[in-house]
């Protein structure tokens, strides 16, 4: 006959002192310290079958402010949360890795727009697997993703044009939108680690962490980068409409705060995202004239991705788009230009005689694709004099200013229309 055992509080306990709710049986107790060691001998086949042996002497100290390894990460697992030497999450073997699989992938074949999927598949999971916790990847890698990506030593390429288009595939910005999307399955905010993470990419995408609830997750406020930024000022007003309106922010309104749990905070994350990218553009390049006016909410537009779905159907249209929207439209200005020598001849345009046969030229100007240039007006309803009066990121590259037109949806057919025309250009002049 089984005996009976009893929990009592602390102290010494006697059989008297039993709560007699608490009893469990001899029996029920061995029944389950059996199962326990099924499990442990399962698990220890299992681990001699695959070849995995447990280092009994590692020991790991999650009180102090050093880093240990744990689960492919080395980070801080008893940081003060008044520390001041607080470190986010690292790669347990750094950033090498990383670079080495990026140096990989230009040696991959296909197009530009193969390798990107493959980056987004293979590379950004690399280090991005751990979000949140993880921090900010180093800025080489930005450059050595681009190089890998367009395979190429020309440097016509526009960086920014294309981490703008392309966002998910940039090392830090869109690792810091992955960050502020996944840590909205957080449960808590307390750990300083997590914290201090989750500030550190936020701050990439200029925004401060304002605060943190269950129900609206992390509360994020401009740092005051859109006072110089309009193209992002409507879209952080949007989401913080969303957030007032769902009643679970209490505070003074502002519109200054979003929400990463609501699909306007995330979409104005998304565009800090690209208008970061725009940022990085190099004022000195001739086509880059009004790109801190691009109308980044057009990108988003459904009429713009419908245009994207159907051009990137066809591998020889999305490789034109891609040229012209990315900077690299070959010309004879481009070709031919070197500062502090005159070679005139060789920029004359030789379809019209221009003494410049620049990109803008040909696209806004030049007789020989009148045509096409009427088709499009017709077909979008634009008028003659509006081809020479846009700035050169749209002549030159196809993206569009807020000044070019007053609502989203206008913008997004005047970008359609300009892509068109530069595809057009690219398609006609070989």
């Amino acid at each position: 006959m089984a005996s009976r055992k009893r929990m009592a509080g602390p102290g010494p306990r006697t059989g008297e002192e039993m709560e007699p709710e608490s009893e469990v049986s001899e029996a029920e107790v061995e029944r389950q310290q059996q199962q326990v060691s099924a499990a442990i001998d399962i698990s220890a086949r299992f681990d001699e079958a695959i070849g995995l042996k447990e280092n009994v002497k590692k020991r790991q100290l999650w009180t102090r402010d050093q880093k240990v390894e744990h689960l492919g990460l080395r980070c801080q697992g008893g940081a003060e949360a008044n520390s001041a030497d607080v470190a986010a999450p690292e790669p347990r073997d750094g950033w090498d890795p990383a670079r080495d699989i990026i140096k990989k992938l230009a040696r991959l074949p296909g197009s530009m727009a193969t390798r990107e999927r493959l980056a987004t598949i293979f590379v950004c999971p690399k280090y991005r697997w751990s979000a949140p916790l993880i921090e900010v990847p180093p800025a080489d890698l930005v450059g050595l993703t681009f190089t890998a990506l367009k395979r190429t030593a020309t440097k016509w390429w526009c960086a920014g044009r294309f981490f703008a288009d392309n966002v998910r595939v940039h090392p830090v910005l869109g690792t810091a939108v992955a960050v502020l999307k996944a840590v909205n399955r957080v449960r808590h905010m307390e750990g300083r680690v997590l914290r201090h993470a989750v500030e550190q990419h936020a701050a990439v995408l200029g925004f401060k962490v304002h605060g943190w609830t269950r129900e609206a997750g992390v509360l994020l406020r401009s740092a005051g980068r859109g006072d110089q930024d309009p193209c992002i000022d409507d879209a952080i007003q949007k989401g913080s409409d969303e957030l007032w309106y769902s009643g679970l922010f209490i505070g003074r309104r502002d519109g200054r705060v979003i929400s990463t749990a609501m699909p306007a905070g995330q979409h104005a994350i998304r565009i800090a995202a690209r208008a970061a990218a725009l940022r990085s553009v190099r004022m000195a390049r001739f086509d880059a004239e009004g790109i801190d006016s691009v109308g980044l909410e057009a990108q988003s537009h459904h009429k713009w991705k419908q245009f994207l779905k159907e051009s990137n159907a066809d591998p020889h249209t999305a490789m034109l788009l891609n040229v012209w929207r990315h900077g690299a439209i070959h010309t004879a200005t481009r070709r031919w230009h070197k500062p502090g020598q005159c070679n005139a001849r060789l920029m004359v345009c030789r379809l019209c005689g221009a003494a410049l046969d620049s990109a803008r030229h040909r696209w806004a100007e030049c007789p020989g694709y009148a045509d096409v240039r009427l088709q499009l007006s017709v077909a979008y309803g634009i008028s003659e004099e509006w081809w020479t009066a846009q700035l050169r990121c749209t002549a030159k590259s196809g993206w569009i200013t807020r000044m070019a037109a007053a609502t989203v949806e206008e913008r997004a057919n005047l970008q359609v229309a300009a892509c068109k025309m530069g595809m057009a250009v690219m398609e006609l002049s070989g």
